[in-house]
């Protein structure tokens, strides 16, 4: 599913409802694990004490917020809420879009919506709170695989698992089970321990390799974890999941057009391969549309579904787009927002064929659509998360130094467009881009064009800052003060606040140490002990040079300093000390 964000630091505790209302989700958290009832947030249901009637005078609009925003992501006007298709009264509204992303969400409903009971009172306004737990993502995708032997499960994109139980993981067919088991690993993107791998066998230590239809069912409560914005710790733990794929050797059928670059999911034929013959084709059944990441793994909702027709040569079956409500599509063919998407055909689509007992399994196709604009666009792309699902609502900056702004931001399938063409395209510009949520993001220099730049942009965690500040020993700042470091390349400069900032890479934290140095002081090396000293004040000490500075030599009695500018009584024979007499210095060597 869509990671727009992941959980925000809001209060989710229902708002009280009036006396006599229900609603339905009820308010807290919304399952959206692989149940095919359950819808996230889309249709809320109103209960009040008597039926409500249609208020054609509501003002307003029943708006949802996602995660915090004052913008609302949908707005859906009061007078028209209440109604299904044929324009009956339902005590519901219904929002375009089933929202199943992780995080926040507020629906509000004006006063007034409806009109309730025999005196036709306006009905209360409502203020609803919901989050929705992002679901766990599989690879390989649910769907049809030639063996099993390995499914990695990740547990949203940036949680951190606690623990697991392996005993609530189980994987087998409607005759087997088969043995399992389940460790976590650390996510080399994100640092977290949010990556469960799970082995599976055929009992004899081989690989699943029989065809047939296998599951994978995660119990509740097998895995639980902190997201990173939970500053109070809380864990949490997942709902029920079920993964079902099928292991097959029979070729995957042909499908026309191939697989690759479309402009718009339009008609498709599909044909079995040599030896298979459509029997009897199942024209009730339906094929759909998903949005994916680079990974394979869903990352929407149904958005374009395939309905099979008669037509058909005993071999080759013709399937026609509908929207996924089963309307007709307007013109025939969808053209989505630029991505990556799967065709996912049903298992019942092509029914049976001669000499073979079992049905067609469902196949993947994937195709990408490219993106191309016409008009005036500057760049464009897709933004997409660690774990390559689209980022939505992420942001992109462009600037250059010809004063040059461009801003955009990505719509649900993470594509971006900046149409503020620059007059005078220079070659260079810095790209900024940030996730909604401020987790993750993308610093780059990039050479443009004039128009039509592509650019897909793969967010990540922030790198590591090293925060250094210098003084001396009167506690003064200390700018131009040299900094490096023995594991990473170049050299910094502290500034006018005696400051330096040094970005790292992962790598280069084990055994870091920073060196400093300026003319008149000491040169000083420290060891960096990451997550404690990562933000540090440091002192250089006097050089033996500097120490002269603080000798008194206004007087006239003969005295006599150290190289550090300490007085010293009785020099020893030999020591280099510097003396004072009669208003000046000298250097000598005692004797």
């Amino acid at each position: 599913m869509v990671g727009s964000s992941l959980f925000a630091a809001a209060d989710v505790t229902p708002n009280p409802l009036p006396e006599g209302v229900e609603v339905s989700p009820a308010q807290g958290i919304v399952d959206t694990s692989n149940n095919a009832d359950v819808q996230g947030v889309s249709q809320i249901s109103v209960t009040f004490t008597s039926t409500p009637q249609a208020n054609p005078e509501a003002e307003g609009f029943c708006c949802i917020y996602v995660d915090g925003s004052e913008t609302p992501a949908e707005e859906l006007p009061a007078n028209t809420a209440y109604v299904d298709a044929m324009g009956y009264p339902t005590g519901a509204i219904q929002f375009k879009h089933i929202y199943r992303d992780a995080g926040i969400y507020r629906i509000t409903i004006p006063e007034g919506t409806w009109l309730i009971g025999e005196d036709m009172t306006p009905s209360p306004a409502l203020d609803l709170n919901y989050e929705i737990l992002r679901p766990i993502s599989s690879y390989p995708a649910p769907g049809v695989v030639g063996e099993i032997s390995q499914i990695v499960l990740t547990v949203a994109y940036a949680a951190d698992i606690k623990s697991i139980d392996p005993s609530l993981f189980s994987f087998g067919s409607l005759i087997d089970d088969f043995p399992l088991t389940a460790t976590v690993e650390t996510d080399n993107v994100t640092g977290l321990n949010n990556v469960i791998v799970l082995n599976v066998s055929d009992g004899n230590g081989n690989p699943i390799t029989a065809n047939g239809n296998y599951n994978l069912l995660i119990s509740p409560g097998a895995i639980s974890y902190v997201a990173p914005d939970q500053l109070t710790g809380e864990i949490r733990q997942n709902f029920e999941a079920l993964y079902a794929y099928v292991v097959t050797d029979m070729p995957a059928p042909a499908i026309n057009p191939a697989e690759g670059t479309i402009e718009a999911f339009g008609d498709i034929d599909i044909t079995l391969p040599d030896g298979y013959e459509i029997m009897m084709p199942d024209t009730m059944s339906a094929s759909y549309v998903y949005a994916v990441g680079d990974d394979n793994n869903l990352l929407s909702d149904p958005l374009v579904r395939y309905q099979v027709q008669f037509e058909t040569d005993g071999q080759t079956i013709h399937l026609k787009p509908f929207n996924v409500d089963g309307t007709e599509l307007e013109g025939g063919s969808m053209a989505l927002a630029p991505g990556r998407y799967a065709l996912q055909t049903n298992g019942l689509t092509f029914g049976t064929w001669e000499g073979v007992t079992d049905q067609l399994p469902p196949f993947v196709y994937y195709y990408r659509i490219d993106g191309a604009v016409q008009g005036e666009v500057f760049l464009s792309g897709v933004i997409t998360l660690p774990d390559g699902s689209p980022a939505a609502g992420a942001s992109v900056a462009i600037s250059n130094s010809a004063d040059y702004y461009g801003f955009a931001m990505a719509d649900d399938s993470g594509y971006y467009e900046v149409t503020d063409v620059p007059a005078v395209p220079t070659e260079t510009y810095h790209i900024d881009s940030f996730s909604a949520d401020f987790i993750y993001y993308y610093s780059a220099d990039v050479e443009l064009g004039a128009s039509d730049n592509k650019l897909d942009i793969q967010l990540a965690l922030p790198a590591p800052v090293l925060d250094i500040t210098v003084i001396n020993e009167k506690q003064e700042i200390l700018p131009g003060v040299t900094v490096t470091c023995n594991n990473v390349e170049g050299t910094w400069t502290t500034n006018d606040y005696g400051m330096a900032f040094i970005e790292l890479a992962e790598e280069a934290i084990p055994g870091l140490e920073v060196t400093l140095a300026r003319e008149g002081y000491v040169t000083q090396t420290y060891p960096i002990e990451w997550g404690s000293d990562t933000s540090f004040s440091v002192t250089l000490a006097m050089s033996p040079e500097s120490g002269v500075e603080d000798i008194d030599v206004d007087s006239a009695e003969v005295r006599y300093f150290n190289l550090q500018g300490v007085e010293i009584q009785n020099p020893a024979k030999g020591e280099i000390v510097i003396r004072v007499a009669g208003g000046k210095t000298s250097r000598i060597v005692a004797r």
